[in-house]
């Protein structure tokens, strides 16, 4: 049976990478898929599940074929996997300064707004390839495999929500951007995962 919410389902992926920095250590990624993401710029909790509209353009990306390498820093925190110059750079747009966070080893980096747009970056550093096979394996999400990021990798996309989920040894990344005014956002999705990959 189709699902007549793809959008929808794509979003909630957003909020399963919002649910690995929670999670930090934990084995299961799955009890966490609904935990909402904070928007720093205002006072109150955004969901991925339900982003505010937005009232933003689209703007040009660069093509994944433009993404940057970079050697690996040994800093695998998710705002040194990509950095606000990075962001700018795909999306055409300065975003504005990062937002991190961490938990239980497991950190987050943030970009922009829901207003405009949004990119979420989570960095599981153990136990990732486990959470990588759990949402793989969700039929709910239609994983779409992607080649040439990290070591294994797929994407989920819908209306204005695109993430890539993909592991380098035993760490976990996954890259997501929302705009639901833009036509594409998986080239620049793809951009910035191929950074995150190479600085792994």
């Amino acid at each position: 049976m189709k699902n007549p919410h793809p959008g929808r389902i794509a979003s909630a992926s957003a909020g399963i990478a919002a649910g690995l920095l929670i999670a930090g250590c934990s084995s299961s990624a799955a009890s966490n898929v609904a935990v909402p993401v904070s928007d720093t710029t205002s006072s109150s909790v955004v969901t991925p599940a339900s982003p505010q509209p937005t009232v933003a353009a689209d703007t040009p990306a660069a093509t994944a074929d433009a993404a940057v390498s970079a050697a690996p820093t040994g800093d695998t925190t998710a705002c040194a996997l990509v950095t606000e110059q990075d962001v700018t750079t795909a999306l055409g747009a300065d975003p504005g300064p990062a937002r991190g966070f961490e938990k239980g080893g497991s950190t987050q980096c943030q970009y922009g707004t829901y207003q405009t747009e949004f990119v979420l970056v989570n960095v599981t550093p153990t136990r990732g390839v486990a959470d990588y096979q759990l949402v793989h394996s969700n039929p709910n999400l239609h994983a779409a495999d992607v080649a040439g990021v990290g070591e294994r990798a797929f994407e989920v996309s819908g209306r204005g929500t695109a993430g890539i989920y993909f592991t380098k040894g035993d760490t976990l990344v996954v890259l997501s951007v929302t705009n639901l005014t833009a036509s594409s956002i998986s080239d620049r999705t793809l951009t910035l995962a191929k950074i995150a990959a190479s600085r792994v």
